[in-house]
């Protein structure tokens, strides 16, 4: 669970920092050297968001999982479990998004554009596939969650005020992803039906989607986790009186 964590926070910064890099590499560089950035963060920046996208379905997915008590301890992760978990969410989608780096390009007026229109065809179907998946799959699991939840609160209070805080995180991280989502599936929807007025309309708000998508969530969990809040003050200030929450 921790590792799942933490991998999802590492593909999260690198959505980031691989969209502020395509963003430059537009406008700076000859061609050959925009083409070698582009297609770098093409790469890059497809696998991290993949990556960071089925993080987030995990992190839904195990807070079902505690709400029912099929929970999954960090103990019983094993090196093995560990190295099939790491090759799934980082490695699969870097190997899957490799193409683009000798992916045909598309010019015009001798000038780099991006990738060959077919090839982006195939791309942002695949695209708007995977998040209208993820996107049935997420509201599903977070409304069963929520039902467990309430269960809850009739039979233990105190582990209902745990575990709500913790559903409100992945509620509320659920649904900035949702808006992701969308974004996505309309700009596959606008490249593919040509619709060039939607494709500008959604590259320019790009950069507020991203933003929103990967900021807001360690803002959550602290205000909203006292575990969270004990664990950076015990990282500041050195004070060693937590209570563990139970299942976080």
């Amino acid at each position: 669970r921790v590792i799942n964590h933490r991998l999802s926070g590492v593909a999260g910064i690198i959505t980031v920092c691989t969209f502020w890099f395509f963003r430059i590499s537009a406008y700076h560089g000859d061609n050959i050297t925009r083409e070698m950035n582009f297609k770098i963060a093409h790469v890059s920046n497809g696998a991290s968001i993949f990556s960071y996208t089925c993080g987030k379905f995990l992190i839904v997915l195990h807070r079902l999982f505690v709400l029912t008590s099929i929970t999954t301890t960090d103990t019983s992760w094993s090196t093995r479990k560990t190295a099939i978990l790491i090759f799934l969410q980082l490695s699969v989608p870097l190997i899957c998004h490799s193409y683009f780096g000798i992916a045909p390009v598309y010019c015009e007026n001798e000038t780099y554009r991006g990738i060959d229109k077919t090839i982006g065809s195939i791309h942002k179907i695949i695209n708007g596939t995977f998040y209208a998946v993820f996107m049935i799959l997420g509201v599903t699991l977070n409304i069963l969650a929520y039902r467990k939840l309430t269960k809850l609160s009739t039979s233990s209070i105190t582990l209902y005020k745990q575990q709500r805080a913790l559903f409100f995180y992945t509620a509320t991280s659920t649904a900035t992803h949702l808006l992701f989502v969308v974004h996505q599936f309309v700009w596959s929807y606008a490249f593919l039906s040509q619709e060039i007025e939607l494709v500008k309309f959604s590259r320019s708000v790009q950069p507020y989607i991203y933003d929103i998508t990967a900021f807001p969530d360690p803002i959550i969990l602290i205000a909203f986790s006292r575990p969270v809040r004990a664990a950076i003050r015990i990282t500041i200030f050195g004070h060693s009186e937590v209570q563990p929450a139970v299942n976080p």
